[in-house]
């Protein structure tokens, strides 16, 4: 047998559940309100100090958090998830902070018409205190409070106005008038554990995990149908053409491409009057009517062209003679035409000279007419005649006076044809060709005096080909045009066929000179265009009464619209007014009507592409229609740029345009790379300026924003000028009104700049009523809770507001889609590499670098690397993200079940560098979140009977985590389902509880370098129930609740300025250098001044008024603490009695206690139970117990800090629990300023008991510090059975 001793140098490993011989030194069996520190070693926990009585909402309608602002401002909060509503508690002094809302929750009436016995009730939602239907905006899932029922979730939406909700009532009821008041908010939700929060600076955000996100419904505005014609440059000889279209339909357009001419008739004159050259337009064959003569009369006829006026001139035909006449300013009267054209025609051939008005040239020349009495003629209209009225005779045949037999005359009917031009399907317009006629006088005679005529020869070149024309036939089709005396038939002998699309509208105006010397410009070439548009839609209405309704009747050939179509119509005589968005009611192909007032006007009007909807704008013409959308092309590509909904190329957009015109840019087939682009002309406004008079209504650009005079006056002569977004904002003498910049009137159209865009119809604002809200520490201290509103002209910059989409297309497919979050809800918010994150399901969402509120792509055009990321976790098992927690290799994520990096391999996050990779498949209790520490994360796992928790080292982008479970060695100490995690990385603490229960699990441990020198778990319990808690620097703050009171509670894990301590001077007064301070350990404990005791010298007891935490019905045991100088200091006594009740309770105890300041406080148990004591040999970093061998403890020796009362119990197999008290020499004598606390204390524990049989207990309730710095045990010692080899 050998006498051994063995020493455990120190306790600071906490708790092991390790069978005693597996322990290693250091471990203990239970370390119950304790820190083991490893610099002072296994010491009592310090005391909570009431910091204030607080009045908050039940556990189960309330959500805690935290906010730690700055030494001096840390805060805890509680939000009502039943009504929204929000306290907050400033943990420094426990004062309540004022909340206020801004627009947080909406109530309204709800109608229970329907319950059954299911309990689901059906809700029609009114205006509150009315009968009035009214739209509830809720969706199924959504939270609304149902007054004193609670919180219900929609389970179905019936209409607009009626829902339904599932309830636990019963009972089958039809009650169509019972009524209940519903609140909905944001914040409002069932479980207090969907409300999520992250503190940014002053701003403390909250997500509601049941409250699905929505866009708004409102989209960008609807753009009207438009296209805009741009004029690329200036060409002569050319024609601008233009294809309108809203079908696939096509017009078959035919061209001329080869023409000839023959000269008819020529001069005698030797003077060649007939060379020359001369461009001809045709716009249109001359019509052609046959006359047969009347009577037998020789005397002649005279043909009248019925209805002509202006300057002009025919042909008769008589088959194979060209017969030319003139007529000039016809007048208005049949016999004034008779004197103007005064030739008749003889039976027999004749000489006539003529006058030929062609233009501006007046030429003579003989023309020999042959026409044959009685013989079939044909009329011919050439150009300059025009039709002067209504009347349908094309001419009159009459026989002239002075004749033989009676006057005859023979009316030719038919329509007139203006210009020569047949109006008919297949019109005929744009022909331009050059007639150049060359000749030589030859002699007819071979005299001294011959007779000379006119050889000439004839060339046409053909300079345009138009449209609608076909090859000439005979006398079909012939074009014959005057020239300088003569006449020129000229043939098509060629034309080509296009099938194009104008359905709408084939516009083609004339082509631009052909003769350089005449100026083109860029007016008069989209002046054509437009009058070309107008003339196309150019009918005529009639004011009437169609089955008993006012309206116009409008006359429009193949107007194609349809009944409800909206049209634009424009009166063009009658002095109607302009009519928008007409509703068409169609009454054939060629009518239809819109509304309009009783007027019995007729006149012509314009439809659908009017005036207002023509706009020439710069070297553009801007084309809008309000029946429907069309399409715009041109053949001639090379001089002008149609645009319409999209082009190809963005060199292709306009210099000038419409402001507001929206396009989208095609850059290939694909749809990804397409963006839209939105014209912005310069702004009408001018800029402010100084000393300037400015008159009511006059409005100015200043910084950006626009404001309008309210009050006539000069502006200041200097300074800034307007600012802010207020009214009444004094400028001198002027004074001024903010006011939005409007769309449709700030600005010009013409020159402006061209920027990318939201495309049209696209939802582009989040509903901010779904959307994490903003709680706000105001300058005063007080909090506001709101919604983030959207960003706006109007607001602070600096301040937090959504972004709206601001180009591209928004659903989910397009090139800037929503974020993935819309429509689901957003499980948690993070901050990471500065951007904010939201979790959604599978989604990791982050938002723009620095622009935390803004999830919309800049450009659609390219990923940039400022873009939002959004991102999935997949995985073969459910990926929803609860959490995460940034590393230095990234962002580490959690699900219940799973944990994921988002990371990148590049030295920029971007959306094309972000990627996700699967970490580890550990679980993960997602009602608490992952928690640094230090350099590692740890993260409860609350699957099975207690809870573990696991610790994540070496997050690296590439390889595997070391993940380690810390509680291993205690695997059945930790409750299951905690769900209040506080951590102290300063002094490398955790703490662990669960809402409802007093006990908390701590965890400290120490690292230095890359080493772990101590993990150690503890517990402490407390006096009422946890609802909260917080580590906000050095101090553990806790929400308790004791009984009916609930408290602010403060554990100063190291000893602060405001410490309620006790000072031992030693008992040197004057000499404060050898003094010691201990604080005072005593739960809720609190401060009772001097002044505030009374004593009674009849019982010699000393009293106070109950602080009004103290809960006098407590079973907690009371203790009084004396912690001034004086002769009293350190006095105590826990011999203490509540007299009385209520209000009225005081506290009293034994003895004269006045004059001095008292601590009072519940006692608690500090409590270390040893483990089993064996022989350990060390074997490199592990230990082992010697177990084979017998040994008998003879004393324990323990080596103790600072310490005051305590207790030892040694409880031994079959025998009575020893228990010795341990107190300082000085315990309850009183000497000046001492306090019975031993600094440094050896204390022997006689024990002489087999090591198996006995466990050793110490225990400290006194309000003095206990400290237990190590243990060295003696004992005899030998072998068992048999000797280790």
């Amino acid at each position: 047998m050998s006498s051994i001793t063995q020493t455990i140098p120190n306790y600071i490993n906490g708790i092991s559940q390790q069978p005693d011989e597996l322990k290693p030194p250091g471990y203990v069996t239970e370390a119950k309100n304790v820190i083991p520190d490893v610099t002072e070693g296994l010491t009592k926990r310090p005391g909570s100090k009431f910091m204030s009585k607080i009045d908050p909402w039940t556990n189960s309608t309330g959500t805690w958090f935290d906010y730690f602002r700055d030494q001096n401002e840390h805060y805890i909060g509680q939000i009502n998830n039943n009504t929204g509503n929000i306290k907050i508690w400033n943990c420094k002094d426990g004062t309540e902070k004022t909340v206020s809302f801004n627009a947080n929750y909406e109530t309204f009436t709800g109608q229970h018409y329907t319950r059954t016995n299911t309990g689901l009730v059906t809700v029609t939602t009114k205006v509150n205190d009315t009968n009035t239907d009214r739209e509830h905006g809720l969706s199924v899932g959504e939270s609304l409070w149902w007054g004193a029922q609670g919180v219900f979730k929609v389970i179905s939406v019936l209409s607009p106005t009626q829902f339904q909700i599932q309830t636990t009532i019963k009972t089958e009821v039809n009650t169509p008038n019972t009524s209940g008041l519903y609140v909905t908010s944001y914040l409002i939700t069932p479980d207090p554990d969907d409300i999520q929060t992250l503190t940014l600076n002053d701003y403390t955000y909250i997500c509601n995990r049941s409250k699905p996100v929505k866009l708004i419904t409102e989209t960008t505005p609807v753009r009207p149908f438009e296209a805009f014609i741009d004029l690329k440059k200036v060409a002569y000889a050319r024609q601008y053409a233009v294809n309108l279209f809203d079908d696939t339909s096509t017009t078959a357009v035919t061209t001329a491409t080869r023409v000839s001419a023959e000269l008819i008739n020529g001069g005698v004159n030797s003077l060649l009057p007939n060379v020359g050259t001369k461009i001809f337009k045709m716009n249109g064959i001359p019509a052609i009517q046959t006359i047969e003569t009347a009577g037998n009369d020789s005397s002649g006829v005279t043909i009248i062209p019925s209805g002509a006026t202006g300057n002009g001139w025919y042909s008769i035909y008589d088959g194979t003679t060209l017969i030319e006449k003139e007529f000039t300013d016809v007048g208005s009267d049949n016999s004034t035409k008779t004197e103007k054209i005064a030739e008749g025609f003889r039976t027999h051939s004749d000489y006539h000279k003529l006058k030929f008005t062609i233009g501006t040239v007046a030429e003579k020349d003989d023309i020999r007419d042959t026409v044959n009495y009685g013989s079939t003629l044909r009329l011919v209209f050439k150009e300059g005649g025009k039709k002067d009225g209504g009347t349908t005779n094309l001419a009159v045949f009459k026989r002239l006076s002075g004749g033989a037999g009676s006057a005859a005359t023979a009316t030719v009917n038919g329509t007139w044809v203006e210009n020569g031009v047949d109006s008919g399907p297949n019109n005929k317009e744009n022909l331009y060709f050059r007639v150049t006629v060359t000749g030589q006088a030859v002699p007819q005679e071979k005299d001294a005096t011959p007779t000379y005529y006119g050889r000439y020869q004839t060339v046409i070149d053909l300079l345009h080909g138009g449209e609608g024309w076909e090859t000439t036939n005979d006398f079909d089709g012939i074009i014959e045009v005057g020239f300088k005396g003569c006449s020129v038939r000229v043939k098509i002998d060629d034309v080509s066929t296009s099938k194009i699309q104008a359905n709408l509208g084939l516009i083609r105006p004339m082509p631009t000179s052909f003769d350089a010397k005449t100026t083109v410009t860029s007016d008069s070439i989209i002046g054509e265009i437009r009058q070309e548009i107008l003339d196309k839609y150019t009918g005529t209405y009639e004011q009437k009464q169609l089955n008993s309704v006012e309206v116009y009747e409008i006359t429009k050939a193949g107007h194609g619209l349809t009944t409800g179509d909206k049209v634009d119509i424009e009166f063009l005589t009658g002095g109607q007014d302009y009519i928008s968005n007409g509703v068409v009611t169609r009454i054939d192909a060629d009518k239809f009507s819109v509304p309009g007032p009783n007027t019995n006007a007729t006149g012509n009007c314009v439809i659908d592409f009017t005036n207002p909807n023509l706009l020439q704008i710069g070297t553009g013409l801007y084309v809008k229609r309000a029946n429907g959308k069309f399409k715009i092309s041109t053949p001639a590509n090379d001089i002008l740029n149609v645009l319409s909904t999209e082009i190809e190329d963005i060199a292709d957009l306009p210099p000038q345009c419409k402001h507001g015109y929206i396009i989208k840019i095609k850059n290939s087939e694909a749809d990804e790379d397409d963006y839209y682009v939105k014209f912005i002309g310069s702004l009408a406004l001018k800029p402010w300026s100084t000393s300037k008079v400015y008159a009511v209504g006059d409005a100015v650009i200043n910084n950006g924003r626009k404001y309008v005079c309210d009050q006539a006056g000069t502006s200041a002569s200097s300074g800034d000028g307007p600012t802010g977004t207020g009214v009444d904002i004094v400028d001198g003498g002027a004074r001024w009104d903010y006011a939005e910049i409007n769309e449709d009137t700030d600005y010009l159209n013409g020159d402006g700049i061209w920027e990318e865009c939201l495309a049209p119809e696209q939802q582009f604002r989040f509903d901010v009523q779904t959307m994490p809200h903003q709680l706000i520490r105001q300058a005063n201290g007080n909090f506001e809770i709101k919604a983030i509103p959207i960003a706006d002209q109007s607001l602070d910059s600096n301040l937090p507001q959504w972004e709206d989409a601001k180009v591209g297309t928004t659903d989910i497919n397009g090139t800037n889609p929503q974020p993935s979050f819309v429509g689901k809800t957003i499980n948690n918010m993070l901050f990471w590499r500065n951007r904010l994150v939201m979790l959604s399901d599978e989604n990791v969402i982050m938002s723009r670098p620095g622009d935390f509120f803004n999830f919309w792509y800049k450009s659609a055009i390219a990923y940039t690397a400022p873009d939002p990321i959004d991102i999935s976790c997949s995985s073969e098992y459910p990926a929803i993200i609860y959490d995460g927690i940034q590393t230095n290799a990234g962002l580490v994520l959690f699900t219940e079940n799973q944990q994921f990096l988002v990371t990148t391999d590049s030295d920029v996050l971007s959306t094309t560098t972000a990627k996700v990779s699967s970490l580890s498949a550990y679980n993960f209790n997602k009602e608490t979140n992952p928690i640094p520490l230090g350099t590692t994360i740890a993260f409860l796992d609350n699957a099975g009977k207690y809870n573990r928790l696991w610790e994540m080292s070496t997050v690296f982008r590439e390889g595997e985590p070391t993940v380690v479970e810390q509680s291993k060695s205690v695997g059945k100490l930790i409750d299951t389902d905690l769900d209040l995690t506080a951590i102290s990385r300063e002094n490398q603490i955790l703490f662990l509880s669960k809402q409802g229960s007093n006990k908390l699990f701590g965890f400290k441990y120490h690292t230095s370098g890359d080493k772990r020198i101590q993990q150690a778990w503890i517990t402490w319990e407390v006096h009422g129930e946890i609802q909260h808690m917080a580590l906000f620097d050095d101090a553990l703050f806790l929400i308790i609740k004791d009984k009916d009171v609930y408290s602010i509670q403060r554990i100063a894990i190291k000893t602060l300025s405001d410490s309620i301590e006790v000072t031992d001077d030693k008992g040197t007064t004057n000499d404060t250098s050898d003094d010691s301070t201990y604080r005072v350990y005593l739960d809720n404990s609190t401060v009772i001044k001097a002044a505030q005791l009374g004593y009674s010298s009849s019982t010699n007891r000393t009293g106070f008024t109950i602080p009004t935490h103290f809960d006098p019905t407590s079973t907690n045991k009371l203790a009084v603490f004396c912690h001034s100088t004086g002769d009293s200091n350190g006095r105590y006594t826990d011999q203490v009695s509540i007299v009385g009740s209520g209000n009225n309770a005081n506290i009293e105890f034994v003895g004269d206690w006045t004059g001095q300041d008292l601590t009072v406080g519940y006692l608690y148990d500090m409590e270390v139970q040893l483990p089993t004591i064996y022989v350990q040999q060390q074997a490199a970093d592990s230990y082992k117990s010697i177990l084979h061998k017998s040994l008998v403890i003879h004393r324990v020796k323990l080596s103790l800090g600072p310490s005051g009362l305590y207790t030892t119990t040694l409880s031994r197999l079959g025998k009575t629990d020893f228990t010795k008290i341990h107190e300082a020499p000085l315990t309850d004598q009183y000497k000046a300023s001492k306090v019975s606390v031993n600094e440094v204390l050896k204390e022997t524990i006689p024990v002489y008991e087999r090591n198996t049989n006995l466990t050793l207990t110490i225990k400290s309730t006194h309000p003095t510090p206990a400290t237990l710095y190590s243990m060295t045990w003696e004992g005899d010692y030998t072998d068992k059975f048999y000797k280790s080899v």
